[in-house]
Protein backbone atom coordinates (compact mmCIF):
# COMPACT_ATOMS: atom_id res chain seq x y z
CA UNK A 1 0.00 0.00 0.00
CA UNK A 2 1.20 3.65 -1.13
CA UNK A 3 -0.05 6.28 0.79
CA UNK A 4 0.14 10.48 1.24
CA UNK A 5 -0.32 12.98 3.27
CA UNK A 6 -1.42 16.69 1.69
CA UNK A 7 -4.21 19.14 2.18
CA UNK A 8 -5.15 18.55 -1.23
CA UNK A 9 -7.22 15.23 -2.09
CA UNK A 10 -6.75 15.25 -5.77
CA UNK A 11 -2.54 16.04 -5.74
CA UNK A 12 -2.39 13.12 -2.95
CA UNK A 13 -4.13 10.61 -5.62
CA UNK A 14 -1.68 12.14 -8.58
CA UNK A 15 1.46 11.78 -5.96
CA UNK A 16 -0.12 8.29 -5.16
CA UNK A 17 -0.09 6.90 -9.15
CA UNK A 18 3.03 8.65 -9.93
CA UNK A 19 5.19 7.12 -7.02
CA UNK A 20 3.82 3.68 -8.25
CA UNK A 21 4.55 4.15 -11.85
CA UNK A 22 8.36 5.16 -10.61
CA UNK A 23 8.69 2.03 -8.76
CA UNK A 24 7.31 -0.10 -11.35
CA UNK A 25 9.39 1.50 -14.27
CA UNK A 26 12.56 0.91 -11.76
CA UNK A 27 11.97 -2.26 -11.16
CA UNK A 28 11.53 -3.42 -14.58
CA UNK A 29 14.46 -1.55 -15.55
CA UNK A 30 16.88 -3.15 -12.92
CA UNK A 31 15.19 -6.19 -14.29
CA UNK A 32 16.52 -5.35 -17.73
CA UNK A 33 19.73 -4.20 -16.95
CA UNK A 34 20.40 -7.30 -15.37
CA UNK A 35 19.92 -9.31 -18.53
CA UNK A 36 21.70 -6.78 -20.48
CA UNK A 37 24.59 -7.04 -18.41
CA UNK A 38 24.12 -10.93 -18.88
CA UNK A 39 23.89 -10.64 -22.14
CA UNK A 40 27.32 -8.83 -22.83
CA UNK A 41 28.95 -11.12 -20.82
CA UNK A 42 27.93 -14.28 -22.70
CA UNK A 43 28.47 -12.31 -26.18
CA UNK A 44 31.90 -12.13 -24.95
CA UNK A 45 32.13 -15.70 -24.09
CA UNK A 46 30.71 -16.05 -27.66
CA UNK A 47 33.51 -13.82 -29.17
CA UNK A 48 35.88 -15.95 -27.27
CA UNK A 49 35.16 -19.12 -28.28
CA UNK A 50 34.66 -18.14 -31.80
CA UNK A 51 38.25 -16.76 -32.33
CA UNK A 52 39.35 -20.47 -30.04
CA UNK A 53 37.37 -22.20 -32.91
CA UNK A 54 39.02 -20.21 -35.71
CA UNK A 55 42.86 -21.13 -34.23
CA UNK A 56 41.33 -24.96 -33.86
CA UNK A 57 40.64 -24.78 -37.68
CA UNK A 58 44.03 -23.18 -38.57
CA UNK A 59 45.70 -25.89 -36.39
CA UNK A 60 43.54 -28.72 -37.83
CA UNK A 61 44.64 -27.40 -41.27
CA UNK A 62 48.45 -27.24 -40.67
CA UNK A 63 48.10 -30.85 -38.83
CA UNK A 64 46.36 -32.01 -41.64
CA UNK A 65 49.14 -30.57 -44.32
CA UNK A 66 51.67 -32.11 -42.34
CA UNK A 67 50.35 -35.96 -41.55
CA UNK A 68 48.82 -36.12 -45.00
CA UNK A 69 45.99 -37.35 -43.04
CA UNK A 70 41.83 -36.47 -44.21
CA UNK A 71 40.81 -36.92 -40.61
CA UNK A 72 42.35 -37.72 -37.26
CA UNK A 73 40.10 -41.53 -36.70
CA UNK A 74 38.54 -41.92 -39.86
CA UNK A 75 42.14 -43.69 -41.44
CA UNK A 76 42.91 -46.22 -38.56
CA UNK A 77 39.08 -47.04 -38.34
CA UNK A 78 38.97 -48.29 -41.87
CA UNK A 79 42.88 -50.07 -41.33
CA UNK A 80 41.19 -51.92 -37.92
CA UNK A 81 38.57 -53.13 -40.90
CA UNK A 82 40.87 -53.71 -43.50
CA UNK A 83 42.53 -55.94 -40.57
CA UNK A 84 39.58 -57.63 -39.32
CA UNK A 85 38.44 -58.61 -43.29
CA UNK A 86 42.07 -59.97 -43.48
CA UNK A 87 41.47 -62.72 -40.37
CA UNK A 88 38.60 -63.79 -41.38
CA UNK A 89 39.83 -64.87 -44.69
CA UNK A 90 42.97 -65.89 -42.81
CA UNK A 91 40.93 -68.36 -40.49
CA UNK A 92 39.50 -70.04 -43.46
CA UNK A 93 42.04 -70.49 -45.43
CA UNK A 94 43.80 -72.06 -42.33
CA UNK A 95 40.52 -74.29 -42.61
CA UNK A 96 41.10 -75.56 -45.83
CA UNK A 97 44.94 -76.11 -45.31
CA UNK A 98 43.85 -78.30 -42.44
CA UNK A 99 41.19 -79.89 -44.66
CA UNK A 100 43.51 -80.45 -47.37
CA UNK A 101 46.27 -81.86 -44.85
CA UNK A 102 43.93 -84.41 -43.02
CA UNK A 103 42.85 -85.64 -46.84
CA UNK A 104 46.23 -86.07 -47.83
CA UNK A 105 47.42 -88.27 -44.78
CA UNK A 106 44.31 -90.25 -45.30
CA UNK A 107 44.75 -91.05 -48.89
CA UNK A 108 48.40 -92.15 -47.79
CA UNK A 109 47.42 -94.19 -44.72
CA UNK A 110 47.04 -97.65 -44.61
CA UNK A 111 43.35 -98.71 -44.58
CA UNK A 112 42.13 -98.67 -48.16
CA UNK A 113 38.15 -99.28 -46.78
CA UNK A 114 38.44 -95.64 -44.44
CA UNK A 115 40.29 -93.73 -47.98
CA UNK A 116 37.69 -95.47 -49.95
CA UNK A 117 34.73 -94.41 -47.62
CA UNK A 118 35.55 -91.60 -46.00
CA UNK A 119 38.36 -89.64 -48.39
CA UNK A 120 38.24 -90.67 -51.96
CA UNK A 121 34.46 -91.77 -53.04
CA UNK A 122 34.93 -91.49 -56.17
CA UNK A 123 36.89 -94.80 -56.06
CA UNK A 124 34.86 -96.88 -54.02
CA UNK A 125 33.16 -98.39 -56.98
CA UNK A 126 36.41 -99.96 -58.73
CA UNK A 127 37.13 -101.07 -55.05
CA UNK A 128 34.29 -103.01 -54.65
CA UNK A 129 34.61 -104.13 -58.03
CA UNK A 130 38.29 -105.48 -56.90
CA UNK A 131 36.88 -107.06 -53.93
CA UNK A 132 34.19 -108.68 -55.72
CA UNK A 133 36.99 -109.83 -58.26
CA UNK A 134 39.37 -110.83 -55.47
CA UNK A 135 36.70 -113.28 -54.01
CA UNK A 136 36.15 -114.87 -57.46
CA UNK A 137 40.04 -115.32 -57.82
CA UNK A 138 39.69 -117.05 -54.46
CA UNK A 139 37.04 -119.26 -55.46
CA UNK A 140 38.31 -120.26 -58.51
CA UNK A 141 41.76 -121.05 -57.04
CA UNK A 142 39.95 -123.57 -54.52
CA UNK A 143 38.48 -125.58 -57.23
CA UNK A 144 39.88 -125.35 -60.43
CA UNK A 145 43.65 -123.82 -59.94
CA UNK A 146 45.78 -121.28 -61.23
CA UNK A 147 46.18 -122.48 -64.71
CA UNK A 148 42.54 -122.19 -65.35
CA UNK A 149 41.70 -119.94 -68.30
CA UNK A 150 38.90 -118.34 -66.23
CA UNK A 151 41.00 -117.51 -63.31
CA UNK A 152 43.91 -116.24 -65.29
CA UNK A 153 41.08 -113.99 -66.71
CA UNK A 154 40.32 -113.15 -62.87
CA UNK A 155 43.53 -112.25 -62.07
CA UNK A 156 44.81 -110.15 -65.28
CA UNK A 157 41.06 -108.23 -64.27
CA UNK A 158 42.22 -107.66 -60.73
CA UNK A 159 45.53 -106.73 -61.39
CA UNK A 160 44.35 -103.82 -64.13
CA UNK A 161 41.96 -102.78 -62.00
CA UNK A 162 44.62 -102.29 -58.65
CA UNK A 163 46.75 -100.10 -61.32
CA UNK A 164 43.56 -97.87 -61.84
CA UNK A 165 42.93 -97.98 -58.27
CA UNK A 166 46.48 -97.01 -57.64
CA UNK A 167 46.52 -94.30 -60.11
CA UNK A 168 43.55 -92.89 -59.14
CA UNK A 169 44.72 -92.53 -55.68
CA UNK A 170 48.04 -90.92 -56.85
CA UNK A 171 46.40 -88.28 -59.23
CA UNK A 172 44.26 -87.36 -56.07
CA UNK A 173 47.13 -87.64 -53.58
CA UNK A 174 49.09 -84.93 -56.29
CA UNK A 175 45.92 -82.86 -56.19
CA UNK A 176 45.48 -82.76 -52.38
CA UNK A 177 49.35 -81.26 -52.33
CA UNK A 178 49.01 -79.01 -54.69
CA UNK A 179 45.99 -77.96 -52.76
CA UNK A 180 47.48 -78.26 -49.47
CA UNK A 181 50.06 -76.33 -50.75
CA UNK A 182 48.46 -73.14 -52.04
CA UNK A 183 46.21 -73.25 -48.64
CA UNK A 184 49.85 -72.97 -46.74
CA UNK A 185 51.03 -70.10 -48.95
CA UNK A 186 47.66 -68.43 -49.24
CA UNK A 187 48.03 -68.94 -44.94
CA UNK A 188 51.57 -67.40 -45.60
CA UNK A 189 50.47 -64.33 -47.61
CA UNK A 190 47.68 -63.38 -45.47
CA UNK A 191 49.65 -63.18 -42.24
CA UNK A 192 51.99 -61.65 -44.07
CA UNK A 193 49.15 -59.05 -44.85
CA UNK A 194 47.68 -58.68 -41.60
CA UNK A 195 50.98 -58.18 -39.94
CA UNK A 196 51.45 -54.85 -43.05
CA UNK A 197 47.81 -53.59 -42.19
CA UNK A 198 48.16 -54.04 -38.45
CA UNK A 199 51.47 -52.07 -38.61
CA UNK A 200 49.99 -49.27 -40.99
CA UNK A 201 47.48 -48.72 -38.63
CA UNK A 202 49.80 -48.44 -35.41
CA UNK A 203 51.83 -46.08 -37.60
CA UNK A 204 48.88 -43.69 -38.68
CA UNK A 205 46.91 -44.59 -35.16
CA UNK A 206 50.25 -42.32 -33.71
CA UNK A 207 50.15 -39.86 -37.05
CA UNK A 208 46.87 -39.20 -36.58
CA UNK A 209 47.04 -38.64 -32.89
CA UNK A 210 47.11 -34.92 -32.79
CA UNK A 211 45.05 -34.24 -35.14
CA UNK A 212 41.84 -36.48 -33.54
CA UNK A 213 42.59 -34.61 -30.28
CA UNK A 214 42.11 -31.17 -32.19
CA UNK A 215 38.84 -32.23 -33.75
CA UNK A 216 37.85 -33.36 -30.40
CA UNK A 217 38.56 -30.04 -29.47
CA UNK A 218 37.03 -28.15 -32.02
CA UNK A 219 34.09 -30.29 -31.59
CA UNK A 220 33.62 -28.99 -27.55
CA UNK A 221 34.42 -25.46 -28.31
CA UNK A 222 31.27 -25.89 -31.18
CA UNK A 223 29.01 -27.24 -28.86
CA UNK A 224 29.96 -24.66 -25.95
CA UNK A 225 29.35 -21.73 -29.16
CA UNK A 226 26.07 -23.45 -29.56
CA UNK A 227 24.92 -23.31 -25.72
CA UNK A 228 25.96 -20.08 -25.90
CA UNK A 229 24.38 -18.63 -28.89
CA UNK A 230 21.07 -20.41 -27.33
CA UNK A 231 21.11 -18.31 -24.35
CA UNK A 232 21.86 -15.04 -25.89
CA UNK A 233 18.45 -15.93 -27.67
CA UNK A 234 16.79 -17.25 -24.04
CA UNK A 235 18.11 -13.70 -22.90
CA UNK A 236 16.52 -11.66 -25.42
CA UNK A 237 13.31 -13.12 -25.31
CA UNK A 238 12.94 -12.91 -21.94
CA UNK A 239 13.91 -9.22 -22.18
CA UNK A 240 11.00 -8.74 -24.98
CA UNK A 241 8.85 -10.17 -21.72
CA UNK A 242 10.02 -8.61 -18.89
CA UNK A 243 7.47 -7.46 -16.33
CA UNK A 244 7.62 -6.03 -13.03
CA UNK A 245 6.98 -8.53 -10.11
CA UNK A 246 4.27 -5.77 -8.80
CA UNK A 247 1.18 -4.58 -10.56
CA UNK A 248 -1.07 -1.41 -10.06
CA UNK A 249 -4.70 -3.19 -8.61
CA UNK A 250 -6.39 -0.33 -8.87
CA UNK A 251 -5.24 3.32 -9.01
CA UNK A 252 -5.74 6.18 -6.40
CA UNK A 253 -8.67 8.32 -6.42
CA UNK A 254 -9.32 11.47 -4.70
CA UNK A 255 -10.63 10.55 -0.73
CA UNK A 256 -14.22 11.72 -0.85
CA UNK A 257 -13.71 12.72 3.35
CA UNK A 258 -10.09 13.94 5.19
CA UNK A 259 -8.28 11.01 6.90
CA UNK A 260 -7.07 13.49 9.23
CA UNK A 261 -6.37 15.26 11.85
CA UNK A 262 -8.77 13.20 13.86
CA UNK A 263 -10.09 15.92 16.43
CA UNK A 264 -11.87 13.52 19.03
CA UNK A 265 -8.96 11.17 19.33
CA UNK A 266 -6.52 14.35 19.63
CA UNK A 267 -8.65 15.81 22.08
CA UNK A 268 -8.85 12.71 24.15
CA UNK A 269 -5.53 11.91 24.37
CA UNK A 270 -4.82 15.63 24.94
CA UNK A 271 -7.12 15.27 28.21
CA UNK A 272 -6.02 12.05 29.42
CA UNK A 273 -2.57 13.27 29.35
CA UNK A 274 -2.88 16.51 31.42
CA UNK A 275 -4.76 14.24 33.44
CA UNK A 276 -1.52 12.39 34.13
CA UNK A 277 0.71 15.09 33.94
CA UNK A 278 -1.48 17.10 36.36
CA UNK A 279 -1.48 14.48 38.87
CA UNK A 280 2.07 14.16 38.65
CA UNK A 281 2.60 17.68 39.59
CA UNK A 282 0.70 17.72 41.97
CA UNK A 283 2.50 14.87 43.75
CA UNK A 284 5.76 16.54 42.90
CA UNK A 285 4.43 20.10 44.65
CA UNK A 286 3.45 18.29 47.44
CA UNK A 287 6.98 16.41 47.64
CA UNK A 288 8.37 19.44 47.51
CA UNK A 289 6.06 21.76 50.20
CA UNK A 290 8.35 21.73 53.27
CA UNK A 291 5.62 23.85 54.99
CA UNK A 292 3.09 22.66 58.14
CA UNK A 293 -0.45 21.73 56.93
CA UNK A 294 -2.04 20.37 60.22
CA UNK A 295 -1.73 21.03 64.12
CA UNK A 296 -0.27 17.21 64.49
CA UNK A 297 2.78 18.26 62.09
CA UNK A 298 3.62 20.58 63.83
CA UNK A 299 3.54 18.77 67.13
CA UNK A 300 5.54 16.17 65.87
CA UNK A 301 8.05 18.37 64.23
CA UNK A 302 8.34 20.91 67.08
CA UNK A 303 7.68 19.24 69.88
CA UNK A 304 4.78 21.99 71.18
CA UNK A 305 1.67 22.41 71.49
CA UNK A 306 -0.58 23.70 68.81
CA UNK A 307 -3.44 25.43 69.69
CA UNK A 308 -4.97 26.48 66.53
CA UNK A 309 -4.18 27.28 62.27
CA UNK A 310 -4.85 30.60 61.96
CA UNK A 311 -5.22 31.20 58.10
CA UNK A 312 -3.58 34.12 56.54
CA UNK A 313 -6.40 36.40 55.04
CA UNK A 314 -5.07 37.81 52.17
CA UNK A 315 -5.54 42.03 51.46
CA UNK A 316 -7.90 41.71 48.47
CA UNK A 317 -10.00 39.19 50.90
CA UNK A 318 -10.55 42.11 53.59
CA UNK A 319 -11.45 45.20 51.22
CA UNK A 320 -9.55 47.45 53.30
CA UNK A 321 -10.39 46.12 56.71
CA UNK A 322 -7.99 45.83 59.26
CA UNK A 323 -7.70 42.04 60.85
CA UNK A 324 -9.52 42.86 64.48
CA UNK A 325 -12.46 44.73 61.93
CA UNK A 326 -12.47 41.61 59.67
CA UNK A 327 -13.06 39.07 62.50
CA UNK A 328 -15.80 41.47 64.08
CA UNK A 329 -17.46 41.95 60.60
CA UNK A 330 -17.21 37.98 59.67
CA UNK A 331 -17.75 36.44 63.14
CA UNK A 332 -17.94 33.01 61.50
CA UNK A 333 -15.23 33.23 59.46
CA UNK A 334 -12.36 30.77 59.21
CA UNK A 335 -10.66 33.11 60.94
CA UNK A 336 -12.72 33.85 63.23
CA UNK A 337 -13.63 30.37 64.51
CA UNK A 338 -9.57 29.60 65.11
CA UNK A 339 -9.15 32.78 66.90
CA UNK A 340 -12.10 31.51 69.15
CA UNK A 341 -10.34 27.94 69.02
CA UNK A 342 -7.18 29.82 70.30
CA UNK A 343 -8.86 31.56 73.05
CA UNK A 344 -10.80 28.42 74.53
CA UNK A 345 -7.69 26.12 74.13
CA UNK A 346 -5.70 28.70 76.25
CA UNK A 347 -8.59 28.72 79.38
CA UNK A 348 -8.75 25.39 79.15
CA UNK A 349 -5.33 24.13 78.99
CA UNK A 350 -3.88 23.32 82.77
CA UNK A 351 -0.74 25.57 83.60
CA UNK A 352 -1.39 28.04 80.37
CA UNK A 353 1.06 30.73 80.90
CA UNK A 354 -0.05 34.39 81.42
CA UNK A 355 1.26 36.07 78.83
CA UNK A 356 2.10 34.46 74.96
CA UNK A 357 3.97 35.70 72.28
CA UNK A 358 2.44 35.17 68.84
Amino acid sequence: DVSYTGHDPRRAARAVNAAMAAYLDRERSDRLQVLHRARLWLRRRARATASRLESLDVAIALERARSGTERGAGTASLTHEQAGQLTASLAAAQADLAAARARLVALQGSSEAATAAEVAPEIGPMRARAADLAARLRALASTEGPNNPEYRAAARALAALRGQIGAETGRLVAADRMRAAADAARVASLEQAIARVRGKAAAQAVVAAPLARLEEQREAESSLLRAETEQIGALESRSALTRPSARIITPAVPPLHASGPRGAAILSGAVLLGLCLGLLAALAADSLNGSFRSGGQVREALGLPCMALVPEIARRARRGLAVPDYARRYPFSAFAEQIRALRTGLWLAQGAPRSLAI
